[in-house]
């Protein structure tokens, strides 16, 4: 006899498809369209090939550059260095003149827009590509122990990228130099003109008091000669006294000294011609002054910066990356190809399981009965009278 708790056998869930996926159905599936998989692939891998060796190759020169030794900046002025001209400082005026627009346009029309044989395209959208190319940057402090600037060129020719970008790198170290030599001129002109004007005031200073001392003899001369008082000192003794002797400063008057020799004073007074050389201060002020307008500027074959990374002639471009083309093409033919292989054979799948349904509709009929039957026999839950109060 058959156990009323044993569950019975639901014809209708029997005949129910389960919804998990079958990974070594999948598996077969690929398997059965392996050509098709392999086929995409190889279309897709050629396609990639293809690609990469049509794109034009870019081309990147490279330079970094350091702060500039100090033998360098002393051979602008012979080392007397007049502005404090420091390596960092140096440096730094580089940067500056390297990222200079109006020098980057000067340098492209001249030398790259100019040059060209054909323009199709207009300077400013060429200048905007140059532009683009040429990527300049410069240390971070707190991350660099020295500073230094990174360079780089890009081109579609090797040698090309080198040589603009060492021309370039030239035409800023030279315009650095103009830079620099129009501070020196200024500086020596300033200090020059400043040692002028303290000269002069000086120089003049000395024909004042000179000229005061002649008026003051020539009274004293005056005197002497009315007094027909003709030399009772001697001339020498005269010469020997200062510019600013007052007339009391003496036992005796000044025209007491006589008539000709305070005239032979006065005509030695006259006879100066360099008053500078009177004055110990005009005289180191007048060799301070020899020395600015001594100082030759030199600017040829002067560097304000020094090479970390000489720019090369790069030997390979630096994209397209094609092997990274080839591999991400086949990749993705074969990815392709898996999925176009999975949609055939479920499209196939359910093509059969449509014509399976189409040959046996009685079968499924059946089917459809016999649960309907079971599902009538299964008992109804009967009603639960309440109790009688």
């Amino acid at each position: 006899m058959q156990n009323s708790n044993t569950p019975t056998l639901n014809p209708y869930q029997q005949a129910q498809p389960h919804d998990e996926i079958d990974l070594m159905e999948l598996f077969f599936a690929l398997k059965k369209h392996a050509l098709l998989i392999i086929t995409t692939t190889l279309i897709f891998s050629c396609l990639a090939v293809i690609y990469a060796i049509s794109i034009t190759p870019t081309f990147q020169a490279e330079a970094i550059i350091t702060e500039p030794k100090l033998a360098e900046i002393n051979k602008i002025d012979n080392g007397i260095n007049l502005i404090n001209l420091t390596p960092e400082q140096t440096l730094k005026r580089f940067h500056q003149t390297l990222i200079n627009q109006d020098l980057q346009y000067k340098f492209f029309t001249e030398n790259l827009y100019d040059a060209s044989p054909a323009n199709p395209v207009s300077p400013q959208s060429a200048y905007e590509s140059f532009k683009n190319s040429l990527i300049i940057k410069l240390s971070n402090k707190n991350k660099s122990r020295y500073n230094f600037i990174e360079v780089n060129y890009q081109s579609n020719n090797a040698k090309d990228a080198q040589a603009t970008l060492k021309n370039y790198l030239e035409l800023v170290n030279q315009t650095t130099l103009n830079d620099i030599n129009i501070d020196y001129v200024s500086t020596i002109n300033s200090q020059t003109s400043k040692l002028e004007n303290t000269i002069k005031q000086k120089i003049d200073a000395i024909k004042l008091d000179t000229e005061g001392e002649i008026a003051r003899l020539s009274e004293a001369a005056y005197i002497a000669r009315s007094l027909n008082i003709d030399g009772s000192s001697s001339t020498t003794a005269l010469n020997n006294l200062s510019l600013n002797t007052e007339l009391n400063s003496h036992s005796l008057p000044l025209y007491t000294l006589g008539y000709k020799a305070i005239e032979t004073r006065i005509q030695l007074l006259k006879s100066r011609t360099n008053l500078s050389s009177f004055s110990p201060d005009i005289a180191g002020l007048q060799a301070e002054l020899n020395t600015l307008k001594s100082i030759s500027l030199n600017t040829d074959k002067v560097s304000t910066y020094t090479f970390e990374k000489t720019p090369l002639i790069p030997h390979a471009p630096i994209k397209p990356k094609k092997a990274l083309i080839a591999i991400l093409g086949t990749l993705l033919g074969a990815m392709l190809g898996c999925l176009i292989a999975l949609i055939k054979y479920f499209t196939n799948k359910r093509s059969e399981s449509l014509k399976n349904i189409e040959s046996h509709p009685l079968k499924d009929i059946e089917e459809t009965k016999e649960a309907i039957s079971y599902l009538n026999s299964i008992p109804k839950p009967s009603k639960k009278t309440s109790p009688t109060k």
